[in-house]
């Protein structure tokens, strides 16, 4: 949601985050809960800081209209592009703001740590269970609507077969293999990690 192609620093703190997680499936350690709160910091320092970068930039497109005629059908463009963008962005801060509610919320006195990060249960019921047996479903309806997104991007990129490229692979959500099992993007995403584990991964969501 923040910009299009990821940064070196960006690739590297989401390999981080998948060898953490991997880790998170062995053990849940107090350590490697505060690791995952620091990762999660500095991720959603660069999503606040590129986001306010993408502003400016509309703000100065903006600002050209008056002068350059030939800007205006671009910039009807740009302007669907950033209100389907802050669509899907306020959803995935909506699940975030959500699960850190349900569980607990955040401890201000231990750097803003969150209260339930080694909470299984709730994160799974809201992402991966339906509402009709007490879930939200969130899952699925973050990769329903990113999937969207994707695909709208997808023809705003026109014949750009780079960018396209780099679009399916930041929005893939296909059935994955694990342990031989075949497995839903949103299972095999969400299923049996703890808070601190999700919390993370939604801000990587939100930072692409």
């Amino acid at each position: 949601m923040a910009s299009g192609t990821l940064s070196p620093r960006q690739k590297m703190i989401n390999m981080m985050y998948l060898v953490l997680t991997a880790m998170l499936a062995l053990n849940v350690s107090k350590d490697i809960l505060l690791v995952l709160h620091k990762l999660d910091q500095g991720m959603t320092a660069t999503v606040t800081t590129v986001a306010k970068g993408t502003e400016n930039i509309y703000r100065s497109f903006e600002a050209q209209l008056e002068d350059n005629p030939r800007a205006v059908e671009p910039w009807e463009v740009a302007k669907e592009v950033r209100k389907q963008t802050n669509d899907v962005f306020g959803l995935l801060s909506k699940t975030r703001t959500d699960l850190i509610d349900l569980t607990g919320g955040v401890d201000e006195e231990e750097d803003g740590r969150l209260k339930g990060a080694d909470n299984r249960d709730i994160p799974e019921n809201y992402l991966l269970n339906d509402k009709s047996i007490g879930g939200q479903g969130a899952a699925k309806e973050i990769k329903a609507q990113l999937t969207s997104y994707r695909d709208y991007l997808l023809t705003v990129a026109g014949d750009d077969d780079n960018l396209k490229n780099e679009l399916n692979q930041a929005f893939d959500f296909s059935d994955v293999q694990q342990e031989g099992k075949k497995m839903t993007w949103e299972m095999a995403t969400f299923s049996e990690l703890p808070l601190a584990g999700i919390i993370p991964f939604v801000t990587d969501l939100q930072s692409r």
